[in-house]
């Protein structure tokens, strides 16, 4: 990273007790999303799937698994690209 892009992100004062850091600004949260909610849908399907039939079970862990994975990769991305967007 160029000095140019570098950013302050604390500031040290001298009434400060020894060890304590204000931060520069404001922290900005991120935007909510859907994505967790997918996540804990898939895991809750995968993890009951072992309880039921062969039949049901094979599915419920199948689409848990792929839910899962799915919700795991947009919510990835989603914070890659939201980081990207501070950089710029």
């Amino acid at each position: 990273m160029s000095a140019a892009r570098r950013r302050v992100v604390a500031s040290v004062d001298s009434n400060d007790p020894k060890g304590w850091v204000k931060p520069a600004g404001p922290a900005r949260l991120p935007e909510p999303t859907f994505w967790p909610v997918g996540l804990a849908l898939g895991l809750v399907l995968f993890a009951m799937g072992p309880a039921l039939q062969y039949v049901v079970w094979s599915l419920l862990v199948t689409a848990g698994g792929l839910l899962m994975a799915v919700s795991l990769r947009g919510w990835i991305l989603e914070i890659r690209n939201d980081l990207r967007s501070r950089d710029e």
